[in-house]
């Protein structure tokens, strides 16, 4: 009995070796950094390649949970257009530190804290629930190209037209898509309904909206809070196409409409990272009530 039980206790420490040794190799794969974060290497060019002659890196880049679940990624997310001024170093953003340490198709991971992770890429104070369990986020990070001025200025330019294109495939014909154009720069893909003119709002009237953004592929990306309320007159309170709309509507009135980024979220995409650069998006928004000054 003494045998079978030292037999069962000795698997049992080796068992426990075993964990604590794969632990430790596991945490041997990264380097730890103050204030708290870790790096480590993946891939490297042994041939460095030479950035200083470029003024922007351009990324491919991933965020993911610690179970490698991934929430956002610089193709999808970004248009592919995630860069780092060579010129300008950030010294808040470990990411940026790391990127300017690397050459042409290096790749290397991070583990950065929640908290200073969510604040230094998507200006957020609160963490998402997707990750208020884990204590780290993960980064993996590959060097793309180093683009000149020229080289970035063609790859917004093929996204400009890219957009173009996904406003007049949106409509059925040509001549749809010129009659849908309204002066301001938008797309009117229902005019308000029932119609009648415009409201003369002051500025300081309170409008109650209700509204949802989708992309062109009918996905919602935001939704409106209820009793939503807007101060009409007030800039920034919504995007820019937006606020321009709703002195376009009457009270009980909706409408549909397709902005550009131009008049949505720009050449630099929504502050969350929901909306990629250079987006063109669809709102269905209804104006519910007005409270005049």
């Amino acid at each position: 009995m003494w045998r079978c039980f030292d037999f069962f206790s000795s698997l049992a420490v080796l068992a426990l070796l075993f964990c604590v040794s794969c632990r430790q190799e596991q945490n041997s794969l990264y380097t730890r950094y103050s204030p708290g974060y870790y790096y480590r290497l993946l891939a490297y060019q042994p041939a460095k390649d030479e950035m200083a002659k470029k003024e922007l890196t351009q990324l491919a880049l991933s965020f993911s949970t610690q179970n490698d679940s991934v929430f956002w990624d610089s193709f999808n997310n970004f248009n592919d257009l995630y860069v780092v001024s060579n010129n300008e170093v950030d010294t808040s953003n470990v990411l940026n530190q790391w990127v300017l340490k690397s050459a042409l198709k290096d790749s290397f991971e991070l583990l950065i804290p929640n908290v200073y992770f969510f604040k230094t890429q998507f200006n957020q104070n609160r963490i998402p629930e997707f990750s208020r369990s884990d204590s780290v986020v993960k980064v993996r990070v590959k060097i793309n190209r180093f683009l000149d001025l020229m080289d970035y200025r063609m790859l917004t330019t093929n996204l400009e037209k890219r957009e173009d294109d996904l406003i007049r495939n949106f409509f059925i014909t040509q001549e749809e898509f010129k009659l849908a154009k309204d002066s301001f720069g938008f797309y009117w893909v229902q005019r308000p309904s029932p119609w009648s003119p415009p409201a003369d709002f002051k500025v300081l009237d309170r409008l109650m909206v209700d509204y949802e953004g989708r992309f062109l592929s009918g996905r919602v990306f935001e939704k409106s809070a209820t009793d939503f309320e807007l101060i009409y007159g007030i800039p920034d309170q919504m995007v820019k196409g937006l606020n321009y709309v709703m002195g376009q509507l009457n009270e009980g009135q909706t409408a549909k409409i397709i902005l550009p980024s131009a008049l949505a979220f720009g050449e630099k995409g929504s502050s969350n990272g929901t909306v990629p650069p250079y987006t063109p998006v669809l709102y269905n928004i209804k104006l519910t009530e007005v409270k005049r000054k």
